[in-house]
């Protein structure tokens, strides 16, 4: 029995779908007329038009046509006539802002609905992240012409804040053939350029943004880099770096003290950062001592603030408190909370860019890093504690390094990193990975691992962590504001 044709033009989906042309459908336009098409047995994948992104088209002879139903709005349509199997590809601009699920729900319901339907049932859907593009995938049924039809489709955010999208029909009768090439169809459209996971943590405009200045001081501002750059002397004071994760609260406190406090305590803030700055060039261990010396008697000012029973200032003591707590205890050299939580930290971001998603450094991986460091902490010789103890100096310069490296050198950088951090029966096939894009499926794949290598980048050897810093091409300063 021949099959119902589905006599469908995208054109008409991308015109009514809200937000992409129209809210009413309007008149189904004519379009160009089909013509046969032949991939053969293994086509080539096909560009998109307007996008970097492509397709597997199907092999065999197909009706094909292509139409531009508006500015940057292309589709191409395959359709068979025997068996009624239709797929799509097209390119469309997205909203601001606009969400791939959301997007790709308003142009499928628009399509069923152009097929002569009033709707559709979603069997399965999801959404995240294809080649790191945003996406959403989903799987539909709807009834069409008193047959039932099921339906694949894929959309994908590329570059210019545009719509990918491939979508695939067929009716059930059409057997598991049909509806297994609907499928690969649809879960073949990729992006054809590589988004990695990336992470910016610092923007160096908001360190010029004003904290606390009172009206009528005749004073300037106290800024978040004076408020940095005191952090810094006292964290230098306490013996090291401490963690991002308790970064706010400090700066939130030192903010606090400057703005409640005198035009003479904004000074000293602002006194610094001009002492720092003034002192970039000194010979780093000289400069280290000095600044532990300033952060020491800021120190003295805030306890003695605190033991007053003064907010801001008692805030900060309990938090250097906090961080200078055994992590892991040892009779001579225990690793502090600071360094234990820095460590960690600096392997989740380093195990983020492997797994090319966030691995979050929280609370339970963070026990899980402890644990692997903690049994075999006994059994290190001295420097190799005291290389652990130095984790926030190597966590800040790894941070600004990221921030300042070369597009480029980021590329080689999260390809040393991965290679450093997979298992080693896996490393020769990692080495052996052609170009970006296949690092990056490669990556994607594996995903599940961030925590395998969370836990080989906090173990790593302090002199294999720094050279893959140092790969990045920064020469960071010493300890710099703001990192």
């Amino acid at each position: 029995m021949r099959t119902r044709v589905l006599p469908c033009l995208l054109a008409l989906v991308l015109l009514a779908a809200p937000g992409c042309g129209g809210d009413e459908p309007p008149a189904k336009p004519a379009g160009p007329a089909e013509a046969t098409i032949e991939f053969g047995a293994d086509p080539q994948r096909l560009t998109l038009e307007g996008a970097p992104a492509s397709v597997q088209p199907p092999a065999g002879p197909w009706l094909g046509r292509t139409d531009r139903p508006g500015p940057d709005r292309w589709t191409e349509q395959w359709r068979r006539a025997e068996d009624g199997v239709l797929l799509q590809a097209a390119v469309f601009p997205a909203r601001p802002g606009e969400h791939p699920a959301t997007a790709l729900v308003a142009i499928v319901d628009a399509f069923v609905r152009s097929l002569g339907t009033d709707g559709f049932g979603q069997t399965e859907r999801g959404a995240g992240l294809v080649r790191g593009a945003s996406a959403a995938w989903t799987a539909f049924a709807a009834m069409i012409g008193g047959a039932r039809h099921s339906g694949r489709a894929r959309i994908v955010q590329v570059e210019g804040n545009r719509w990918a999208l491939a979508i695939g029909v067929a009716p059930d009768a059409a057997g598991p053939e049909a509806q297994a090439l609907m499928t690969r169809y649809a879960e073949s459209l990729l992006p054809d350029a590589a988004t990695f996971y990336a992470r910016r943590f610092v923007d160096p405009a908001t360190l010029e943004k004003a904290v606390a200045g009172k009206a009528g001081d005749g004073d300037a501002p106290v800024t978040a880099r004076d408020v940095a750059a005191v952090q810094l002397v006292m964290e230098l004071a306490s013996g090291g770096r401490f963690p991002l994760a308790v970064q706010p609260t400090l700066r939130r406190a030192l903010a606090q003290e400057a703005a409640q406090g005198s035009a003479a305590s904004r000074a000293s803030f602002r006194q610094v950062t001009q002492t720092l700055d003034e002192t970039a060039s000194m010979e780093p261990a000289k400069r280290l001592a000095g600044m532990r010396d300033l952060g020491k008697r800021v120190l003295e000012q805030i306890f003695e603030r605190a033991m007053e029973g003064y907010g801001p200032a008692n805030a900060y003591r309990l938090a250097w408190q906090g961080m200078g707590r055994a992590a892991i205890p040892h009779e001579q050299a225990p690793l502090s909370v600071a360094a234990m939580q820095s460590l960690a930290e600096m392997g989740a971001f380093l195990a983020s860019l492997a797994a090319d998603r966030e691995v979050p450094a929280g609370e339970t991986l963070t026990k899980a890093l402890r644990d692997a460091v903690q049994e075999g902490y006994a059994a290190l010789d001295d420097e190799a504690r005291r290389d652990l103890a130095a984790a926030g100096s190597d966590w800040a310069a790894l941070r600004y390094a990221w921030d300042h490296a070369a597009p480029e050198a980021k590329v080689a950088f999260r390809r040393a990193v991965l290679a450093a951090l997979v298992a080693p029966a896996q490393r020769a096939a990692v080495e052996a990975l052609p170009d970006e894009l296949a690092v990056l499926d490669w990556m994607q794949a594996h995903a599940d691992a961030g925590e395998a290598y969370a836990r080989r980048a906090v173990l790593l050897p302090r002199a294999a962590r720094l050279a893959l810093v140092a790969g990045l091409g920064v020469d960071a300063p010493s300890h710099p504001i703001g990192w």
